[in-house]
């Protein structure tokens, strides 16, 4: 079986993060991907790399060329068919989806419970008569509604899929982290 892929590679970072180990791990990663451009790339990070996601994100738009960078921290991560509970942590995949449009938005959290304020929907009218195929959704659990979310969702956008999940963290100070691109948000979606 080859190590080389055409439209998807994922692996994963143990231990303790070091920064030209990292970029050279990046490096490799991207180097498996057979294909010219990487569409959108997904991170999920376990909380102990707090101090230095923003190298970490950083070093994976600039090595691995990803157009939209996407994804959260997480207790556990899975990884090119493996889960790891245990550890710190960073499961990376790269995509090339020929032919794809793929429109990314920073929703801003809204009261849990509530309903979703109508500001949120902005960027989705937007689209004008674009026609999403789907939604990939990742949330801060602490500052969104996941319930009331998928409701509104599901009313604007009836028949479509939507797929992802609530970002993780620590239970003690009840933060997550949400990334996209360069950016590292505290609350809302992605």
């Amino acid at each position: 079986m080859s190590d080389t892929h055409r439209y998807a590679v994922a692996d994963h970072w143990a231990g303790d993060f070091e920064e030209n180990r990292f970029e050279r791990w990046a490096k490799q990663l991207r180097n498996r991907l057979k294909a010219d451009s990487v569409d959108v790339g997904f991170v999920f990070a376990t909380p102990g790399y707090g101090s230095v996601m923003t190298e970490i994100l950083e070093i994976l738009q600039i090595h691995c060329h990803i157009k939209h960078l996407l994804g959260c921290t997480g207790n556990s991560l899975v990884s090119d068919g493996f889960e790891y509970e245990e550890g710190e942590g960073v499961a990376v995949a790269l995509h090339n989806l020929p032919g794809a449009e793929i429109q990314v938005f920073e929703l801003d959290g809204h009261e849990t419970g509530g309903e979703v304020p109508n500001y949120v929907w902005d960027p989705f009218d937007a689209l004008g008569n674009l026609k999403p195929n789907g939604f990939l959704v990742f949330a801060d659990p602490f500052s969104v509604n996941s319930e009331t979310m998928m409701d509104a969702l599901n009313r604007r956008f009836p028949g479509k899929p939507v797929l992802g999940g609530l970002a993780s963290g620590t239970q003690v100070d009840r933060s997550t982290a949400l990334f996209h691109n360069s950016s590292i948000l505290e609350s809302g979606a992605v």
